[in-house]
This record gives C-alpha cells, sequence and structure tokens, in this order.
C-alpha cells in the first residue's frame, strides 16, 4: 500500500510549483487538484449534518467561527462515507471546471476504489483510482484552501505539507497579471488575508507534530536543493537523483512546465517573484496588509513596518484598488473598510496584546491555543 501525501496551502503560494517538483521524484505522484469539489462536498454535508446554512464559500477562513468546533469536524469526517452515487455526481459537477486540474480515466472504477468510512480511506482510494503511474512509494494532492482537513489527516498518519508566501506578493499574484485568471472574480482584500491567516493558523497549531511539514515559498524558490532533501528525509526517501534538476527547467510527464506565474513565465526556479509587491502593490494596500497580518508576519520573519500598528494608522480609510462585485462573490464590496469587520479585528489584537483570551475566544479568533502562544510571542519579541 502506498503512503499518502497531503499537499495544501493558500491559493497562489507556491502550491503547484511545489507540486510540480515534487512529482518530478522517481517514487513519488502527487496529482494537481485532481478532485477539489470533493472536499467542498464534505463540508456541505458537514454544514447540513449541523443544520447549518450553506454559504458559498464552504471551505472559508475559520476566523470568527462560532458554529462549530474543529474537533466536530474532525468527529464528523472520521465517520463519514461517500456513496457512489454521490461521488459520481461530485465528478460530473466537475467536469467542465478547469480547477479540477486532473481528469479520471474510469469513473466508475474510482467510486469503487474510493468507498469505505472515514475521510483518509475516501482520499486515498480517489487518489488510487486517478493515479497516471506505477511509481512506487508515495502518491498525493496538491489542493488550496483545504486547511481545515489537516489536523484529521495528520491524526490518521497522512503526511502533510504546507506552504505559505509573503501575504503582499500572494495578493500581487491574485489581483495583477493574469491573477484573476486563476483565481476568479476580484474580491476583498479582508477575504483574502484571512484565507492566508488561515494557512499559517494551521502551520502554527501543528509545526511540531512528526508528520507535519511546512515552508515558506522564498525558502523553496531561495534554495530549493536544501528545501527537497528535507522534504526527502521527512517523507523518508531517497533524495532526488539530479541535484540540479530544476535549475533551468521542471520536468513534467509531457515536457516542460512553463509556470503559473501571474506577471511571466519562466522555465526553471528561481526567485523573480519574490517581493514583486514593491512594484505593483498600492502603498495603502501593503499598509492595510501588514496592519491585518502584523502577528502572523512578524512571527514567520516577513519584514514589515514596525510603527504599522501605530494611532496614526486607520484601516477604515483602505480602498480597494479594484471594483468589487458583490453578486458575484457574495461578499459585500466594503468587506475590507466595514466596522463590524474592523472591530472583530480590533478585538484580535486586544487578546493577543493583553493575553487574556479565553479558551473560546482562543478557538474564535486563532483557531488553536498553539496558534494563539505563537503569534502573541511574536508581540512580545
Amino acid at each position: 500500500m502506498k503512503k499518502s501525501l497531503f499537499v495544501t496551502g493558500m491559493s497562489r503560494s507556491g502550491t503547484t510549483l511545489l507540486q510540480k517538483m515534487l512529482d518530478a521524484h522517481p517514487t513519488m505522484e502527487i496529482l494537481p487538484q485532481p478532485f477539489p469539489f470533493v472536499f467542498r462536498q464534505v463540508k456541505k454535508d458537514f454544514f447540513e449534518f449541523k443544520g447549518i446554512s450553506p454559504s458559498r464559500y464552504v471551505l472559508h477562513d475559520l476566523f470568527n467561527e462560532t458554529r462549530y468546533s474543529s474537533m466536530e469536524f474532525a468527529d464528523f469526517i472520521k465517520d463519514y462515507s461517500m456513496s457512489q452515487p454521490k461521488l459520481r455526481d461530485v465528478f460530473d459537477e466537475m467536469k467542465d471546471w478547469s480547477g479540477q486540474q486532473v481528469k479520471p480515466k474510469n469513473l466508475e472504477f474510482l467510486t469503487r476504489t474510493s468507498q469505505g468510512t472515514g475521510f483518509e480511506k475516501i482520499y486515498a482510494g480517489l487518489l488510487q483510482g486517478m493515479k497516471s503511474s506505477n511509481k512506487a512509494g508515495i502518491i498525493g494532492s496538491k489542493e488550496i484552501l483545504t486547511e481545515e482537513f489537516v489536523g484529521y489527516m495528520l491524526s490518521k498518519q497522512v503526511k502533510v505539507i504546507l506552504i505559505y508566501r509573503d501575504p503582499r506578493d500572494v495578493l500581487t499574484s491574485i489581483n495583477f497579471g493574469k491573477g484573476t485568471h486563476y483565481v476568479g472574480d476580484y474580491r476583498p482584500t479582508l477575504f483574502h488575508l484571512r484565507n492566508w491567516r488561515k494557512s499559517v493558523a494551521i502551520r502554527n497549531t501543528f509545526l511540531s507534530n512528526p508528520n507535519f511539514l511546512s515552508f515558506s515559498y522564498e525558502k523553496l524558490t531561495n534554495d530549493h536543493d536544501s528545501v527537497l532533501e528535507e522534504v526527502c528525509r521527512f517523507l523518508e526517501i531517497d533524495n532526488f537523483p539530479d541535484s540540479g534538476l530544476f535549475g533551468s527547467k521542471i520536468p513534467v510527464v509531457d515536457g516542460q512546465w512553463q509556470g503559473n506565474s501571474s506577471q511571466d513565465s519562466k522555465s526553471g526556479v528561481n526567485e523573480s517573484s519574490v517581493g514583486r509587491y514593491r512594484q505593483l502593490l498600492p502603498t495603502d494596500m501593503i499598509r492595510y496588509t501588514e496592519y491585518i497580518c502584523y502577528p502572523e508576519m512578524k512571527s514567520l520573519g516577513y519584514s514589515i513596518d514596525e510603527e504599522i500598528l501605530d494611532q496614526n494608522y486607520n484601516p477604515s480609510s483602505f480602498k480597494e484598488p479594484f471594483e468589487i462585485d458583490s453578486e458575484l462573490s457574495d461578499i459585500a464590496s466594503d468587506f475590507s473598510m466595514s466596522d463590524s469587520q474592523l472591530g472583530l479585528e480590533k478585538e484580535r489584537f486586544r487578546l493577543l496584546s493583553q493575553l487574556d483570551s479565553t479558551q473560546k475566544e482562543t478557538e474564535r479568533f486563532f483557531y488553536s491555543i498553539e496558534n494563539y502562544a505563537t503569534l502573541s510571542q511574536s508581540l512580545r519579541q
């Protein structure tokens, strides 16, 4: 039985680059977003089980979550199963969607291989049914915005890798060049930044788990040889046979991957997109990002304006640089500047700075005590 690997992170954080690189290993097959709607369906079914009204973004940022706990979700997917007819319906729904980057060759066979109780069995069965090679060792997938599944996967001994990136460069990749081609219509800045914080919360929660590995996009592009050596040790497999494999190209099954950069194409792994926000991101958006993500950015070592929290900065003065169509995104166009949302952000800062968060508040605003402790410590340094 092959080992399962789960690769995830925020959109435009380097998940596809990492997937292509891992897939080039002779004993690994890592599929790019083979069944994204399956994760959504599981969360929809959980919401229905809890009697929670459905929303467009069932895979959400986990911030200010008062409707359920992470333990309740883990308990639900522990006993979860999906019938063959429902699974066929989910794959039919994905049939013409570009976000499903690998299509099943035999749907009937696939639905038979993915039966069982427990999401990890469904996940492993789907991977086995969709694999295209006979590589021995490890099979996995990369899926964005699915971090709420990480805790459960780890509890079932599934190896997990989470990659993160400077949020200013994430916003640049989302909003400029071909960004909307990859992520869809413009959405409020705060929507994206809270999803970015979700990745950091999951990272900080599980960083000490032996089945969890996390690193930055910047580290991957700056020193990919050492990162990949770390990955191989983590997965307990031999190193990549060619240390210079990604210097000038990224080999894939059908030739050479040209990348999916929002701004330009590049054939190898390089740092050209690191810090690009300095040329493209409006100053107002940079300042707003540093305010919203200050504790996380400081804890991860990203350079920031240390005076961002002074009383002279008012986040309600921020203006979205792009037109937000609330009918397309189901999010109010003034979401990033609304008093209610910024009030939650101020409460989050208060809890971090005064260290008086209750367990309920910790889960609501920070997901876990581990994340809360990491962020509060970063503010005291």
